[in-house]
């Protein structure tokens, strides 16, 4: 069986980024650590079916595939790879108890931790 390779043009996944901090704000981010992929999912708003799409080392941005809104990120060989090499993101992540062969998920609801994920994301200065 074939698939079909549908191509996302990448103005619409800009625009359908713009309310990303709105929707952080009012729907959440639940952080969900898969320790059998070694993958950190922060999610917008909770589970939703999406394409993920890299962007960088490490990282896959998840669009769904829809309406091309942004509905989080996974972070790929998080505890292996990603936070030796990311000091201010270790930094940052003390505060949650992520440890190797330890499946880990929690909603994120400080305002500190909420300016994290939007620096992260780039909506922000860090």
């Amino acid at each position: 069986m074939t698939e079909t390779v549908r191509q996302i043009d990448s103005t619409q996944v800009k625009g359908a980024y713009q309310d990303l901090i709105t929707r952080i704000e009012h729907e959440g981010v639940n952080l969900v650590y898969d320790a059998t992929l070694d993958s950190l999912f922060i999610e917008f708003g909770g589970p939703e079916a999406a394409l993920s799409e890299h962007v960088a080392d490490n990282i896959m941005i998840r669009i769904n595939p829809e309406t091309l809104r942004v509905v989080g990120f996974e972070v790929v060989d998080f505890l292996e790879d990603f936070m030796p090499h990311n000091r201010l993101l270790a930094l940052a992540m003390e505060d949650f108890p992520i440890r190797k062969g330890e499946d880990f998920e929690t909603t994120i609801a400080e305002p500190k931790h909420i300016r994290f994920i939007e620096s992260f994301a780039g909506l922000t200065a860090a």
